[in-house]
């Protein structure tokens, strides 16, 4: 095989690292193994260049074969320019939603292809997709892929994947593997897309919740400008009961023949400034008058009318509950108009994570409009009170000089603190940072 020059460090996998590299003229991405000593290795990576030969499409990453590099074992593969979606959702490159769909739509592909090979990729995440310069997209790292029992789906003893990607069927003592859990993953992908959001529940440190959440049927929201189509898919595809599910040779079929414009937003909604519930209205003044709802909303005419009260005489946790309410729709019409509106009073008064929530709605023009330095204003307010929330979203900031002055010594020290406590996002962007070797 030709002279393989290895260059610099890309990232590391489930058993190795991968580097940039020059092969034949062209630039490769290599994955290193260091020399296995026990079988259990040895067989992984034999499985995963299996895997790896069979495959051979736009949206999969290319293999090329294997060399030794000093006395190391390295697979040779295409090097894609873009990163992976991870950094790419990271970075705020995917900006409208066209970019969202198309990227979406050649996850689908490539997730087509493989299943069609009867192949399960196991640990899809905006992690495994790849992008090239072009913004295209090539699935990755198939280290923990399978190939699929056509007699039914297949059975471990122990479940394999990420956490926060998979599928509730697969927290079970033996969880099935199909290609229904694939498609729960890829349901979590496209809202990572919707969202600019890459760790799912991230206001859960602990795994162990996350898992309680997803087998109680608990999904994370999507964006209230999420166009309709898009959002249904998303729903299906992360339905609670796999038979429910699409196939990905149904979404590649009809994927791109729906409406992807852009949804309902709580204006055009219509998003007054009273408290909507089925049968009923509670007005700003108190309620006076109001009908009890028809139905069960979750939340009784009595204790909203006690909340709105108390918000209405500057009690901040009762405006941080209301606005919590409209935010989320719960026994009240959703509005992002009105959730602001309270959380900005209960910001102003000191509450920290309303502090944070407004930072987060004038960041992203939720319920008012987009204004960066505004939105470092709140952050700032809420990292020092402690929010480790704000202070990975104040350290992003700084880090990318949005509504502050660019400045990576104030951006590590705030994922640092965030990071302390337990925050992935502030975690991963600290490795990330370090490794680029910002800041000091």
């Amino acid at each position: 095989m030709s002279t393989l020059i290895v260059d610099s460090f890309i990232g590391g996998g489930a058993y190795g690292q991968v580097h940039c590299a020059q092969w034949e003229g062209r630039k490769v991405a290599v994955k290193k193994f260091l020399m296995a000593q026990d079988e259990v290795r040895q067989a992984a990576i034999q499985h995963e260049i299996n895997i790896l030969q069979c495959l051979a499409d736009r949206h999969i990453i290319q293999f090329y074969g294997t060399t030794y590099h000093e006395g190391q074992l390295v697979l040779i593969m295409d090097y894609a320019e873009g990163g992976s979606l991870h950094r790419a959702i990271e970075a705020r490159l995917i900006a409208d939603w066209p970019m969202k769909t198309r990227i979406a739509q050649e996850v689908v592909r490539g997730l087509a292809y493989i299943h069609q090979k009867d192949i399960l990729h196991r640990d899809l995440k905006s992690m495994n997709v790849l992008l090239t310069r072009h913004m295209e997209v090539k699935l990755c790292d198939f280290g923990l892929a399978t190939v699929k029992v056509r007699s039914a789906s297949k059975s471990t003893s122990s479940a394999k994947g990420t956490t926060r990607w998979m599928a509730p069927e697969l927290f079970t003592a033996r969880p099935k593997y199909s290609t229904k859990s694939d498609m729960f993953a890829l349901g979590v992908v496209m809202w990572e897309l919707a969202a600019d959001c890459t760790v799912p529940f991230r206001e859960q440190i602990d795994n162990y919740t996350v898992i309680g959440l997803v087998k109680n049927g608990e999904r994370e929201e999507l964006p209230g400008e999420t166009p309709l189509d898009y959002r249904r898919w998303v729903k299906r595809c992360w339905d609670q009961d796999p038979a429910k599910r699409p196939e990905a040779s149904e979404m590649v079929t009809k994927y791109d023949k729906l409406d992807y414009g852009v949804g309902l937003s709580d204006r055009e909604c219509g998003s007054d400034l009273s408290l909507t519930m089925t049968g009923m209205t509670i007005a700003s003044s108190g309620g006076e008058g109001a009908k009890r709802p028809n139905s069960d909303t979750g939340q009784s005419y009595e204790e909203i009318s006690v909340l709105l009260t108390k918000a209405n005489a500057g009690d901040t946790t009762a405006q941080v509950a209301l606005a919590v309410y409209y935010e989320k729709g719960i026994g009240v019409e959703k509005s992002k108009m009105e959730a602001f509106k309270w959380y900005l009073r209960a910001a102003a008064s000191g509450s920290t994570k309303a502090q944070f929530k407004t930072g987060s709605c004038f960041k992203y023009g939720c319920g008012t409009v987009r204004n960066h330095a505004v939105a470092a204003y709140w952050l700032q307010q809420a990292a020092e009170g402690g929010c480790p929330l704000a202070q990975s979203e104040l350290g992003w900031m700084y880090q990318n000089g949005l509504g502050v002055e660019l400045d990576h010594n104030q951006a590590l020290l705030w994922y640092h603190k965030s990071a302390e406590q337990g925050d992935l996002c502030a975690q991963n962007s600290l490795g990330l940072m370090y490794q680029k070797r910002s800041g000091s």
